[in-house]
């Protein structure tokens, strides 16, 4: 999908082109994501609902409004929208749902619908626990897993009616082989949309499958009465939950939401094949690199062997400058990243084959003998081999058709909208 706006002022003092802005792409950048019956999604300006994104379709999120930008991934849930529940008591679960466990507590299905943009089953768990433990609601059969995956697993969920008398944490449980997590909270009755939560584990001991489930402890001999809803569960293999990826209505399936790839021919920049530029970018990173690094921005020759790329390297919080020539690579730290925390980044590239980067307008990292000839490539969020996905939230990108110098790019860098 391509969007076109009028330019917008550069950082003080400095002309340039801003190919994206308050979080929406323009000309000459573009987006496309596959996805085939499947919906992406995003959050909307207010913080709280949800909407749905069809394929190349850009997805500006939340507030500050930044572009979604995220490798692929596959739900495994096959109905997150909670569709199939008939109410009664006992009632119908949503299609795939069940429950795994009651301690002697009776349930209802008290009905479906949307809440801001998430889809839910509101059940009632009522009466006098014949056993402490815990109540359990299973969201689909188990998916499979090895080794040394890391799984995440999430899921929507609020005090509808009743009170919270009687009942201790929810937890979100996931299993993987041996290997098991748990992420506990209390119950709220806030929007639906604010109420995600996420459970990590990387699976060990011979794991064959993954499984996430929705627990609440119980007492015996204490009385419960209340109403929960659930919506958007989401299982995937991944370091972290990415936004919820939904079937189309009224086909329950895994789904698969591909990767967002940005990209802007340098000629269509004004940039010639030497690479010449200042490029700045701003945004968040949700989540740290996992077992796979993150590419933020990348500038190369069709190729990931003639390259300068601003990565996230796996298991870090360290951003990366690095540089390919003929395959052979370079690097230099800039500094340090934190999850959830905007940043602004300045990349100045001199045309010669030297790269500098500075990190929140700290002292720009530098990096030599890159490639100088056959640029013509900018990318966002990816490598040119896709093994390397941003997980993150664009605000700004700028591109100057020329180099600043060192002791400049702290101070554009830190000019870059946040």
């Amino acid at each position: 999908m391509l969007v076109a706006f009028p330019s917008l002022l550069a950082p003080q003092g400095v002309g340039g082109r801003p190919v994206l802005a308050t979080g929406v792409p323009r000309l000459p950048l573009s987006l496309q994501r596959a996805q085939v019956n499947t919906r992406a999604t995003f959050q909307d300006a207010d913080g709280i609902a949800w909407s749905e994104a069809n394929a190349n379709q850009a997805r500006t999120h939340g507030n500050p409004a930044r572009l979604l930008v995220e490798g692929q991934r596959t739900n495994v849930i096959r109905n997150p929208r909670c569709e199939g529940a008939a109410a009664g008591t006992p009632g119908t679960m949503p299609t795939f749902w069940s429950l795994g466990g009651t301690q002697g507590l009776s349930t209802a299905v008290i009905g479906s619908g949307s809440e801001s943009g998430i889809g839910y089953v509101d059940i009632r768990f009522f009466g006098m626990p014949s056993a402490t433990g815990t109540v359990q609601v299973n969201h689909d059969s188990a998916a499979a897993a090895s080794d040394g995956q890391t799984w995440a697993y999430s899921l929507f969920s609020r005090l509808v009616a009743g009170s919270l008398a009687g009942v201790g944490n929810a937890v979100l449980v996931l299993t993987a082989g041996t290997a098991s997590s748990s992420t506990s909270y209390t119950l709220n009755a806030a929007p639906l949309g604010t109420t995600r939560r996420t459970t990590l584990v990387t699976a060990a001991g011979g794991a064959t499958s993954a499984l996430g489930r929705w627990r609440l402890a119980v007492t015996a001999g204490v009385a419960v009465d209340i109403t929960v809803r659930l919506g958007g569960a989401q299982t995937e293999q991944g370091h972290a939950a990415s936004s919820p990826i939904l079937p189309v209505t009224g086909s329950p399936a895994a789904s698969t939401r591909g990767a967002d790839l940005v990209t802007a021919a340098l000629a269509a920049l004004g940039i010639g094949s030497n690479g010449r530029s200042t490029i700045g970018l701003s945004g968040v990173l949700p989540a740290l690199s996992g077992v796979a690094g993150q590419t933020l921005l990348q500038v190369d020759a069709v190729d990931d062997n003639n390259r300068f790329t601003i990565a996230n390297p796996a298991g870090s919080a360290i951003l990366r400058l690095q540089r390919f020539t003929a395959g052979v690579a370079a690097s230099a730290d800039a500094g340090s990243l934190s999850a959830g925390a905007p940043f602004r980044i300045g990349l100045s590239i001199d045309g010669s084959g030297r790269a500098a980067v500075s990190l929140n307008g700290g002292a720009a990292a530098v990096v030599t003998g890159g490639p100088a000839s056959a640029l013509s490539l900018l990318r966002l969020g990816n490598n040119a081999a896709g093994l390397a996905p941003l997980f993150g939230e664009v605000r700004h990108l700028q591109v100057l058709p020329f180099a600043l110098m060192d002791a400049s790019l702290p101070g554009f860098t830190a000019a870059l909208p946040g």
